[in-house]
């Protein structure tokens, strides 16, 4: 499954996918390829890697948006293009029973489950992060990613590029999931209502992520991985008191 923010482009998306596939960190060059409409040499890649056939969960697709949020979308997308009110009939659920956006915790205790039992591969999630990591601000993203730990499921991020590690810290240090974003008050309230200790829960957060962005932030020469970890514990502490 793939955790992403709607915020990202989609060629980045794409990216991080084929980027998971080749078992790469970083997709800024696959992105290039995409962009460039250099398909040949993806596939070929893919092929070798025996990966074209590589099944990935994403909720912009597996997720009926008509039964959601398609009347009522951002004004644009991420690129500034307006986006057109879908007019469709369908009803929508924004919560309750009937509703595809409220259970992504279901879902990926589902997806294990049903993997586990037909013996097929185990379910892993990517985390496709955006240029200045925006992921780690969304609400939703933080909760699947909290939730994919607590799972004990395989976690990959994908980075844009090197350059972007300047983001990374700043939005590790500044994480506090009640000053997260959401599309929806609700969807907010409905996380943050899973939660016991906000406290526990932030500090639990950055130093899951400081563990599975240990070898993007050990390549910053200027810091290293230890000093890392030491700014975000002082910074969780002083919150704290």
């Amino acid at each position: 499954m793939v955790t992403h923010s709607w915020r990202n482009k989609f060629t980045f998306l794409l990216a991080a996918l084929i980027a998971d596939a080749l078992n790469n960190e970083k997709y800024d060059h696959i992105a290039q390829l995409l962009s460039t409409r250099q398909f040949g040499k993806l596939v070929h890649a893919l092929s070798r890697a025996s990966k074209l056939d590589a099944a990935y969960w994403i909720c912009a697709f597996s997720v009926n948006q008509h039964t959601g949020i398609c009347a009522t979308p951002p004004p644009t997308d991420s690129t500034g293009q307006a986006i057109s009110p879908c007019s469709c009939s369908v009803p929508k659920h924004f919560d309750g029973d009937l509703s595809e956006m409220n259970k992504f915790d279901d879902m990926m205790a589902f997806l294990k489950r049903v993997l586990r039992q037909r013996g097929q591969a185990k379910l892993e999630q990517v985390v496709a992060l955006e240029k200045d990591f925006s992921l780690l601000s969304r609400v939703w993203c933080i909760a699947e990613l909290v939730e994919a730990h607590e799972l004990h499921l395989q976690q990959a991020v994908k980075m844009h590029s090197s350059a972007s590690r300047d983001h990374c810290l700043d939005r590790l240090l500044s994480l506090d999931v009640t000053q997260a974003e959401a599309s929806f008050p609700a969807d907010k309230d409905l996380v943050l209502g899973k939660i016991t200790d906000v406290d526990a829960f932030n500090s639990d957060l950055q130093k899951l992520l400081l563990h599975r962005l240990e070898s993007f932030l050990h390549s910053n020469s200027a810091k290293s991985c230890a000093t890392l970890v030491d700014e975000v514990v002082l910074a969780t502490v002083n919150v704290v008191i």
